[in-house]
């Protein structure tokens, strides 16, 4: 027979890191406990008291997420360096037949250039491209045909390298962008390969974000 305290952490588990703030004081138990009450009666198909749900929650099984927040510190303290890139703007175009077409014209136009910037992500029916001031110009020449949806400028970039085997620890991205959350910075846009994390933001937050970063490197 499953159990109040077994219905309550099934809930729980499903919230990545909650079992964290539970223990470190960031969630009012009491509130908690009245959110899920209707689901923890569902799940059990009887009434079940509020103390019996707050009692439940405070006698969570935190061994293993402690086990998992330890290893993930340990891998963020041995995030590589921090790479820095200013003047830079996004443009954001409709997804279009002749885009790549275009692309491709300023990739040749750039092959050359040593001090051209470019990358970019494709999505369904949008494509971005992240560009350095020196070749904005060129982009807008090339694209001049093509439906601009945004263009952002005032912007810069940081590029975290990340250390061997990010994939198999999950939570990554998660960790450094709950960090920057709660601190207030937006974003603008995040790019990653397997080994690279690049956060594009507005110049006004480029060192603040960078102390922040440093700093969980050294937690």
């Amino acid at each position: 027979m499953i159990t109040t305290a077994q219905v309550v952490e099934k809930i729980l588990n499903r919230s990545p890191f909650m079992k964290e703030a539970i223990h470190e004081g960031l969630v009012n138990v009491s509130s908690l406990a009245r959110k899920i009450h209707p689901e923890v009666e569902q799940m059990l198909q009887k009434s079940v008291r509020s103390g019996a749900i707050i009692m439940a929650i405070n006698r969570l099984h935190i061994d293993k997420n402690f086990k998992y927040q330890n290893r993930l510190k340990a891998y963020i303290s041995k995030l590589g360096d921090l790479i820095l890139k200013t003047n830079l703007l996004i443009y954001t175009y409709a997804s279009t037949k002749s885009l790549s077409k275009a692309q491709l014209a300023l990739f040749n136009a750039i092959e050359s250039d040593s001090e051209a910037f470019c990358t970019f992500s494709q999505g369904v029916s949008e494509r971005t491209l992240l560009v350095n001031e020196h070749i904005s110009e060129q982009v807008e020449k090339y694209f001049k045909e093509e439906v601009l949806l945004s263009k952002i400028e005032d912007l810069s970039s940081i590029t975290i390298k990340l250390a061997q085997k990010s994939t198999e620890i999950s939570g990554i991205y998660y960790y450094i962008l709950k960090q920057l959350a709660w601190e207030d910075i937006p974003l603008v846009e995040v790019l990653s390969t397997t080994n690279e994390i690049t956060l594009i933001l507005e110049n006004q937050y480029v060192e603040q974000s960078i102390s922040l970063l440093m700093g969980m490197k050294r937690t």
